[in-house]
């Protein structure tokens, strides 16, 4: 009995290692969805922000009419403080 336990932990040992990993590797990649969620929201209230400085539409030269539509003044910053606060409880971070 006492073998086939030792065989069987044995065994487990590359399952746990792997979801370990899996684990690491989707921490990983919930901080990149973070950060690209954060610039967009950047280039968003840039694109605003050009928009009512020389009233062109950035997504018309770009050539996706309607990217850049709907953002309210201030909403940006709004977003961008909440994926920061919602960035630092992830990482356990107080905010000062």
């Amino acid at each position: 009995m006492v073998f086939w336990r030792i065989v069987g932990d044995i065994l487990d040992i590359p399952g746990k290692i792997c979801g370990i990993l899996i684990a690491m590797l989707n921490g990983i990649g919930n901080l990149f969805t973070m950060f690209s969620r954060s610039i967009l929201y950047y280039e968003l209230e840039h694109a605003r922000k050009y928009r009512l400085l020389t009233e062109t539409d950035l997504a018309l030269a770009i050539g996706e009419p309607g990217r850049y539509g709907g953002l309210a003044s201030g909403r940006a910053d709004a977003i961008q403080d909440a994926l920061h606060r919602r960035g630092l409880q992830m990482m356990g971070e107080d905010e000062d």
